[in-house]
């Protein structure tokens, strides 16, 4: 394994450790990228430096300098024909195009931009969303290794993926003609934004072509200068996507409530967004997702939201009293479609706050929950089976909350993450999490013993612990027979090295033992 030094650049002042470690990393990516993000090409760098314990910054740019980008000795070996692609995912794949060149592109975004395009034919007797469907061809791009999964969200789905630059050579050499529909307004610099970045001045609907035909509205690239959208923006009859995450914008016009179309609605939950008034006989009947809202006292939303009763995902946060709360969850009752859903607690300052959460057996189809904020030990007793995927962040459970967590027969995925549970001593029973797949440990500062009794965790693929620094090695890490990957970051290197040493004795009777990552920042 090659250690290759954490980037350090948010640390306002470096040592001249740190700089150099910071050097290495980036002409260490500058080699990754030169091999066209191939697989076997990276694999046989790493193969040549598999013997050296620490790359200098000379090795590196030694190769670098022998790997010439102009070279592509892999066409050689690559039979890549256009005419072998299915049909139906030969479209979906050109829209890489509009991106650049080794790009990381959102998963999220990608699939809303496909269906914004109208790309997905409704097909079937049973006719599947729309949004569904666009992930399937993702998932079925990715398992033809023509898309590179790049990031990973904690519960295992993609987060950003990319095109390689290699293979994207070879398909814009026999597939000349990209769709540009979306690209109105993009440039060489950025051909992954649908709107020019710039102030408010600039943006002014009427001066837009055909402006009513558009489909997606995704003002950023990074952070953008834009902090207000004009009430001019009721004019774009055919919205179906409006993200404004990374931007300054605070305060959505009343003229969103006209868009009869729009899908998905992505708001700036730093600075508290919030939409203006819902004028009478208006609604956002179609939407389906809904993040980065905020909500307190005064905000209009709070009477709004039971009038989204399509909404399927509904990322939420609030500064509220617990009475208020018992009001806004009256509201969630009424979404009877809603399949995620992410609730933040929190103060003036963004503090956690008690979170009033005994509405959630009231909503049938969630799979999909986030809790940030103080829970009364009682909540995750009232729990829906039906969840798949589910985190708690702040919640401050004094007892062990894995008894009852585990009998979540259908649970996929779980994260404890910081001030989630503050006792000393963890344990998961036999036959415990039947269906788990991943399990995330952040920032467990109190926890000191977690024990896995055999038969536990029966299906576990991949475990993280990160900054849990009172934590011992837990007991019955052999006991997950099925575990593919261990990741450890920032963990103290008495725990690390107690790994290392005894990973042959904890999964010795295991024929494949579990890929284990050490990531620390901290040591550089």
């Amino acid at each position: 394994m090659v250690h290759l030094p954490s980037e350090t650049s948010d640390q306002p002042k470096v040592s001249p450790e740190a700089g150099e470690a910071q050097k290495k990393n980036s002409l260490a990516h500058k080699v990754v990228g030169r091999c066209g993000g191939l697989p076997l090409s990276i694999l046989h760098l790493g193969y040549l430096f598999s013997g050296m314990k620490n790359v200098t910054y000379e090795e590196l740019l030694k190769v670098l300098d022998h790997i010439d980008h102009n070279q592509t000795p892999w066409t050689e070996i690559m039979d890549f024909d256009v005419k072998d692609l299915p049909p139906h995912l030969r479209q979906f794949l050109s829209y890489f195009g509009l991106f650049p060149k080794d790009s990381e592109t959102s998963a999220r975004r990608l699939v809303a931009l496909w269906v914004a395009k109208g790309l997905i034919k409704p097909s079937g007797i049973k006719q599947e969303p729309p949004d569904l469907v666009a992930r399937k061809i993702l998932e079925e791009l990715i398992s033809l290794n023509l898309v590179q999964v790049v990031e990973r969200r904690p519960n295992g789905k993609e987060k950003t993926c990319s095109f390689p630059s290699a293979l994207l050579d070879l398909w814009l050499r026999s597939n000349a003609s990209f769709d540009q529909w979306l690209a109105y307004n993009t440039n060489e610099y950025d051909a992954s934004s649908t709107l020019s970045r710039g102030s408010a001045e600039k943006f002014k609907m009427e001066e837009k072509k055909n402006v009513e035909n558009q489909r997606v509205l995704n003002p950023r690239n990074q952070w953008t200068c834009l902090e207000m959208i004009p009430p001019s923006i009721g004019n774009l009859t055919n919205l179906q996507t409006l993200d404004v995450k990374h931007t300054y914008i605070g305060i959505l016009p009343s003229s969103i409530w006209k868009l009869k179309k729009l899908r998905h609605l992505c708001m700036n939950q730093i600075y508290r967004s919030q939409i203006k008034h819902q004028p009478s006989g208006s609604s956002l009947q179609n939407l389906q997702t809904l993040r980065g809202a905020f909500v307190d006292k005064d905000s209009l939303l709070k009477d709004s939201l039971r009038r989204l009763t399509n909404l399927r995902k509904l990322a939420l946060a609030f500064q509220l009293n617990l009475s208020q709360q018992i009001a806004l969850a009256e509201s969630f009752l009424k979404l009877n479609q809603l399949k995620a859903l992410k609730l933040k607690s929190i103060d003036e300052m963004g503090r956690p706050q008690d979170l009033k959460a005994t509405f959630l057996l009231g909503l049938e189809n969630l799979s999909n929950l986030y809790l940030f904020g103080k829970l009364e030990n009682t909540s995750i007793n009232r729990l829906r089976q039906s969840l798949t995927d589910l985190t708690l962040s702040a919640s401050g459970l004094l007892d062990d909350p894995m008894p009852e967590l585990e009998t979540l027969k259908k649970l996929e995925c779980l994260s404890l993450y910081s001030g989630s549970y503050t006792g000393k001593s963890m344990s998961c029973s036999k036959g415990g999490f039947p269906q788990l797949h991943v399990m995330n440990l952040w920032m467990l500062e109190e926890l000191e013993e977690w024990n896995v009794v055999e038969e536990a965790m029966s299906n576990c693929k991949k475990l993280e612990i990160r900054c849990c620094n009172s934590l011992n090695v837990p007991t019955g890490l052999g006991h997950l027979k099925t575990l593919s990957e261990l990741k450890l970051k920032d963990m103290p290197v008495k725990f690390t090295a107690e790994i290392e040493e005894t990973k042959e004795i904890i999964w010795g009777d295991i024929a494949l033992s579990p890929a284990i990552i050490i990531d620390d920042h901290r040591q550089y």
